[in-house]
Formats: C-alpha cells, sequence, structure tokens
C-alpha cells in the first residue's frame, strides 16, 4: 500500500497536480497486480489567462470546460531488471526497474471515458520495507477537448415586442 503524488506535463488548462492511494499485490518477486485510485487538482493552471488574453474577447471562457476529478486503473507490472548500487561504499542499496500496462476510467467533467497506461519506473529500497519508486506514466483516453469547440459566453440579448392594436 502506498501514497502517490503527481505533476501532469502536458496540461495547459488545468492545475497539473494529482495525488492517490496505490494497492499492490505481488505474485512473485518480479510480477505484481496494482489498483491505483486518485484525484485531480480542479484548479486552473496559471497559463489560462495567457491563453485567452490571445482569442478574439467574448469569445471563449476556458474556465468553464471540463476537468479531470478521478481515476482508476488496474495495472500488471513486471520488474525484471535486478540491480545493487552502493555510493559510499558502506550500504548497498536495492534498485529495481519496471514496466507497468493497465486499463481503467477517467472521469472528466460528468463523464467517464476509458483509459489506457503504460509506465516505466525505478524503484530504490532503502530497506526490506521501505523505498520510494519515481515514474514516467503515459495516460491514453479519448475524452472533451476544450479547444476543439468554442465555449461560448452568451449574452443576452432584448427583443422588443410590439403590439399590433386595431
Amino acid at each position: 500500500m502506498g501514497l502517490y503524488g503527481g505533476w501532469s506535463l502536458n496540461d495547459a488548462l488545468n492545475e497539473p497536480l494529482t495525488g492517490g492511494l496505490l494497492l499492490t499485490y505481488h505474485f512473485s518477486e518480479i510480477h505484481a497486480f496494482q489498483i491505483q485510485g486518485g484525484i485531480f487538482s480542479s484548479k486552473d493552471s496559471e497559463y489560462v489567462p495567457q491563453i485567452e488574453a490571445k482569442l478574439p474577447s467574448n469569445e471563449r471562457n476556458l474556465t468553464r470546460g471540463p476537468k479531470p476529478k478521478y481515476l482508476v486503473f488496474r495495472k500488471l507490472s513486471d520488474h525484471s531488471v535486478l540491480w545493487k548500487i552502493s555510493i559510499t561504499k558502506q550500504t548497498v542499496w536495492n534498485l529495481s526497474i519496471f514496466a507497468d500496462l493497465g486499463v481503467g476510467t477517467i472521469a472528466v467533467g460528468d463523464s467517464n471515458y476509458l483509459a489506457f497506461g503504460l509506465g516505466l519506473g525505478q524503484k530504490l529500497y532503502f530497506n526490506e520495507h521501505w523505498g520510494i519508486r519515481f515514474d514516467l506514466k503515459e495516460l491514453m483516453y479519448q475524452g472533451p477537448n476544450t479547444l476543439s469547440k468554442p465555449l461560448l459566453v452568451t449574452k443576452l440579448r432584448r427583443i422588443p415586442i410590439t403590439r399590433n392594436t386595431p
């Protein structure tokens, strides 16, 4: 069991922070099954005002677009590369390079979308029970594209009503 925190590298409209919980069951030294649940920050990124400034006035309001809320993933991991490293010649640390493949769902706005994940990472063990891991993961899903269609800010217009009286 573990907690995680993450940073999205390519989302210009939403704050890139995410975090959640990992539950892992190891079938053997090298194969594992993992369930990941996470939530995303609901804030806009610092780039939204800059992007909106380049758009024609009153055409789009990017803060009204759908935002990722949470994800749930089931993943298989392969830890087949195990190394040892000694920095000070006094202790030996175990390294484990792993790959994982997963399928799950991501909630964006009010809808859920099928998602696939692919990852590569490294674990550094301090002792038998504690370690730290670094991952680079790709999350792939087909969801709404906020920039593909305008999110128009509607203006109410008064239409005068005239009565024809005889």
